[in-house]
């Protein structure tokens, strides 16, 4: 199907066809964002509201449950005790061989602390190939709010003290898509709650 939009321009007087008409309701339902299970979108004049509604069987409340402790070397790590998806995905950890909830993985090493604020960012990061889908899914932290990067999506998950202690950002699995997606692999990021992992 032919998305572009252009043909259906129309000028002041011209006549408006059945299969024009048609065509520019079937373009803009396809571009349209929808709701899935437990996910409710709201249409407003400029903008969009997606929002969670919780459903009873699907709650886990725990999901990715971060915890942190100081290892023998002094360095800071972060475990993960509950399975965290994105779009169904669990991701790595930051050898990007293992999955965060495996027994295996090493704790996600915190490097620097913002030296202002003294806590560090922890992201679910997403890195798509070239036609927008998603290639790897890694849980990253940084000291400041990292800058953007071309084909990368970032969500916040905690903020890590550097007395240990988590303020936690998730609690739900989340869903992800992009939109106005351009060559040079800048998007629009839309991110929703799902109901808990699987």
């Amino acid at each position: 199907m032919n998305d572009d939009l252009d043909i259906l321009r129309v000028h002041s007087g011209d006549d408006i066809r059945a299969d024009g008409y048609n065509a520019m309701r079937d373009a803009i339902a396809r571009r349209t964002l929808r709701g899935g299970k437990g996910v409710r979108v709201a249409r407003r004049d400029n903008h969009r509201v997606i929002s969670y509604k919780p459903i009873q069987s699907a709650v886990q409340p725990t999901a990715w449950n971060p915890t942190a402790s100081y290892g023998q070397d002094g360095t800071l790590g972060l475990t993960f005790l509950a399975k965290g998806l994105v779009n169904g995905i669990e991701p790595f950890g930051s050898d990007g061989k293992t999955r965060i909830t495996d027994a295996k993985c090493p704790p996600l090493a915190i490097q620097a602390f913002d030296p202002f604020l003294g806590d560090a960012l922890v992201y679910v990061e997403l890195t798509l190939d070239l036609s927008f889908q998603i290639k790897l899914v890694q849980v990253a932290t940084y000291p400041t709010k990292p800058p953007g990067k071309p084909f990368t999506a970032r969500k916040l998950l905690c903020i890590v003290n550097q007395d240990g202690s988590i303020p936690v950002r998730a609690l739900f699995s989340f869903g992800f898509q992009s939109s106005n997606e351009r060559p040079n692999g800048s998007f629009t990021q839309w991110w929703w709650a799902l109901g808990g992992a699987a």
